[in-house]
């Protein structure tokens, strides 16, 4: 075990010392606000009659009390015995979970009926697996009855398990891969004949394209369901539970297509057991903060109890950094992209207690519950407050604890806020989009696969989801944008399309000299920013250097080699943003426009390009590595999505110089920022841009340097960002409130959001695009050009170009030279600009239609 100076020393604090006065005196840091959540008192009420004369759940609820439940518990219950779909949203540690426990506890014990009870990551899902079987040891029932099934469980050992018991915790993921793929197994179909229940746990973690997902496989399982149970079967009962989500059951109802009894706050009867929330000031992000944070946990490690300290932060790599930093095997880093064994390790020996704690990312929020984090840290701001109210309540379950926020001490002044609004106020609602059509596409075709294409009624589903079952029939056109998709299908569409993504490549990541040792996994996204060619990639602390992509239709690997140390890389990343001219890519239901510019919601194309990596002030270009390494060339991800351009054409606002440049990219940060805090949306699912922006017609594209373009940062998008649009003027007033209260280190100065809010009063309501009257622009000779095809980039040195006519009209097609001698073509609206290695002809250079020499 590693042990540094500082975590040698022991100090002899008092056993009952606070851990606020813990905290304090070891790390006698700046306390820039304190916020203590106050004792709630207990409320009891009497178990239902219904449970109470189950004699298994009567001795369950005994086992730990007087035979008394918690006020919410009852309510929810009584809910559940009259046959209601319910919803339980009290707070953290109240719980929730014993309402689905007695209700499939007395059906497995007294009915006929199976459950499936769902839990967002596998880690949890395996940590609630023993408690399961002790509640039902508890009862006198055989703990065989319960069984999980994960990503992780055999494929041999699957149809055994869901044979064998009468509740099956799952994941979502292995529910839509597995499940609903081989529903017509005996096993499988039988148990699905007999579930009555279908639980969902930590359902404020169903958001985004994974909730969006999950909406479709929880109407394909209740499909799947209804078509095999007989006559007279009992009605198919959903229980769900959530601590942090608004518009609970509205949420709930666009998941499932349920209405729910909902249970909250006002009836939560457990009692609070109170919590100390500090903003101690620091650096936020950086080697600064990591470094401060690792000194902090190694100022603790050593003078507390076991398994008293977490510590979250938003990033992988980070997570790498600070417990490498940190040296001591008390620590252990948390995130996801671990292989099984190293996430058991870490799961043991949290439940075990021989760590002191852990640094972990997200995947630690839903909580595997270690009753003891009775200390906890947040590096930086959490990006929304269902995120701090699910970490802050990962600490003082047993006991009061401390949880504090790392961050510059107007971190919050900056968003117009408070520590204290952001810990109290109302937690912001889910983000669905059942529209989206990369999503109905993919689940169109895994429900294809499981029904052989029987006909759906239209008002059971989403709105377009029927249409594009339709599209799916042999003969049908498929728009432009999904042939992308359609050109993936394979026989398993339920592994093509994994519910946390649309149409992100998964990469493995594998040692160089040994390729079938597989260390990870990681997405395209994820890799531009992490495992790029010449990274240094962390992984359970040690250091790899990354030397390789090989990525075709037969490998998606990233190949790397264990180094010594390894410098700290950061990626230079760029995105570019092309915005069609024809009026079906314009979403909003008009345009806000006068001669001072515009602001509309429009379809995107996207091409995110990794073009080189820094280390320090040092920088690498990759067409410069390339010349001595081939392997050392750009990377690339290109996407539709959509998102709000903003185009302002003022003196201050437009032109191509870096004031100019650098208004622009204050403005987008600015509004990205506050959008993500007013709508609780996650930093990885918007993008922004400041450069890099053209107007694309068959013809033409036409690069801009007046507009911003903030973006939902996933195929096919989720309108995240039509907020900015539809609440422009409300992202204005808690801007200008930021400016007030941050003062030198707000976001926008006064006079900036003045100009803006100026520049906004001035447009007017358009139903149509404005005509854009903007030069030709043609990409010149020697320009580097990328395209996607089936799925993978391929990138062009273009020699010269010429319009022709093709299907009955124009366009303008360009040359280039093809390995063996000779040349092909590529349309203009097939190709994007990469790295920095292209140019424009002069305007108006389109020319005669010959080809450029």
């Amino acid at each position: 075990m590693t042990r540094t100076g500082a975590a040698q020393r022991r100090s002899c604090f008092p056993a009952d010392l606070s851990p606020e006065a813990l905290l304090l005196d070891a790390l006698q840091p700046t306390v820039v606000e304190r916020v203590e959540l106050p004792l709630r008192k207990e409320r009891m009420a009497a178990l239902p009659k219904a449970f109470h004369d189950s004699p298994a759940c009567s001795a369950f609820v005994r086992s730990f009390g007087s035979g008394r439940v918690w006020l919410h518990q009852a309510e929810a219950l009584e809910h559940v015995a009259a046959g209601r779909d319910v919803l339980v949203t009290t707070g953290t540690g109240s719980g929730k979970s014993l309402v689905f426990q007695l209700a499939l506890l007395r059906e497995v014990a007294e009915g006929e009926g199976t459950a499936l009870v769902f839990y967002p990551q596998k880690a949890l899902c395996s940590d609630q697996l023993s408690r399961w079987r002790s509640m039902l040891a508890v009862a006198g029932l055989p703990e065989a009855l319960v069984g999980e099934i994960s990503g992780d469980t055999p494929m041999a050992e699957r149809e055994t398990i869901i044979a064998s018991s009468r509740i099956v915790l799952a994941t979502p993921d292995v529910a839509h891969a597995w499940l609903a793929r081989v529903q017509s197994a005996p096993s499988v179909r039988d148990f699905l004949a007999r579930t009555r229940f279908i639980v969902l746990d930590e359902a404020h973690a169903l958001d985004g394209v994974f909730g969006s997902n999950c909406a479709y496989l929880f109407r394909r399982l209740a499909l799947a369901i209804e078509r095999v149970r007989g006559n007279g079967s009992p009605q198919l009962q959903y229980i769900a539970a959530s601590a942090t989500i608004g518009d609970a059951a509205d949420h709930l109802a666009q998941l499932t297509g349920k209405v729910f009894q909902l249970v909250d706050e006002e009836s939560n009867g457990a009692p609070g057991r109170g919590m100390t929330l500090l903003h101690l000031e620091g650096p936020e992000r950086g080697a600064p903060a990591e470094a401060q944070l690792a000194e902090m946990l190694t100022a603790l490690v050593d003078r507390i109890e076991e398994d008293a300290m977490v510590a979250f932060v938003d990033g992988r790599q980070a997570v790498e950094r600070i417990t490498k930093k940190l040296g001591d095997d008390r620590v252990l880093p948390y995130r996801s992209g671990y292989e099984l064994a190293d996430r058991h390790k870490i799961e043991n020996a949290l439940a075990e207690g021989s760590l002191r704690g852990c640094v972990a990312t997200s995947a630690l929020e839903l909580g595997i519950d270690v009753a003891g984090f009775r200390i906890g840290f947040n590096l930086g701001v959490p990006a929304t407050r269902k995120a701090l109210r699910q970490r802050a309540g990962r600490v003082g379950r047993a006991r009061p604890g401390v949880f504090a926020v790392i961050a510059p001490r107007n971190a919050f002044a900056r968003l117009g806020t408070t520590l204290e609004e952001v810990a109290t106020g109302p937690v912001e609602s889910g983000h669905l989009y059942l529209q989206n059509s990369a999503v109905q596409f993919q689940q169109a075709c895994c429900l294809r696969q499981e029904t052989g294409g029987v006909t759906i009624e239209a008002e059971h589903w989403p709105a377009g989801f029927a249409e594009m079952n339709r599209r799916l029939m042999p003969g049908a056109r498929l728009p432009r944008e999904l042939e992308r998709l359609a050109a993936s299908v394979t026989n398993s569409p339920h592994h093509a399309f994994p519910l946390r993504q649309i149409a992100d490549t998964r990469l493995v990541v594998r040692l160089a000299n040994a390729r079938s040792v597989e260390i990870g996994t990681i997405t395209l996204e994820k890799a531009l920013r992490e495992a790029y060619p010449g990274a240094t990639y962390l992984h359970f602390r040690k250091a790899y250097r990354v030397l390789d992509w090989r990525v075709s239709s037969f490998e998606r690997s990233i190949l790397v080699e264990p180094v010594a140390g390894g410098l700290r890389s950061s990626p230079m990343l760029s995105a570019r943003v092309d915005i069609s001219l024809d009026p079906e890519s314009l979403l909003s239901a008009g345009v806000l426009v006068s001669e001072r510019g515009s602001i509309a919601e429009r379809c995107l194309r996207i091409t995110e390009t990794v073009h080189g990596f820094a280390i320090g002030a040092k920088k690498f270009p990759y067409a410069t590595l390339s010349q001595s390494d081939r392997r050392l060339q750009s990377k690339y991800r290109q996407f539709e999505s959509t998102g709000v351009v903003l185009r302002i054409a003022e003196t201050w606002f437009a032109g191509r110089s870096v004031s100019k440049l650098e208004a622009r990219k204050r403005v987008a940060s600015a509004l990205r920022a506050m959008l993500l805090a007013e709508q609780g949306i996650l930093p990885s699912e918007v993008g922004q841009t400041h450069a890099g922006i053209s107007f694309c017609s068959l013809m033409n594209s036409n690069g801009v340097d007046d507009a911003i373009v903030i973006f939902d940062d996933m195929q096919g998008g989720l309108r995240l960002t039509a907020p900015i649009l539809s609440n422009f003027t409300g992202l204005l007033a808690r801007l200008r409130k930021a400016a007030e209260l941050a003062g030198e280190d707000s976001l926008l100065d006064l006079g900036t959001v003045a100009r803006l809010e100026d520049w906004h009063a001035s447009l007017q309501v358009t139903p149509d695009s404005p005509t854009l009257d903007l030069p030709r622009r043609v990409f010149a000779p020697g320009s580097e050009l990328c395209s996607l095809r089936n799925g993978e980039v391929f990138t062009y040195t273009i020699t010269g170009h010429q319009v022709m006519c093709i299907g009955g009209r124009d366009q303008l097609m360009y040359e280039y030279a093809v390995e063996g001698g000779g040349c092909a073509w590529v349309s203009q609206e097939s190709v994007r600009p990469i790295g920095e290695n292209w140019s424009y002809l002069p305007e108006d250079g389109l020319g005669t239609g010959q080809v450029s020499q």
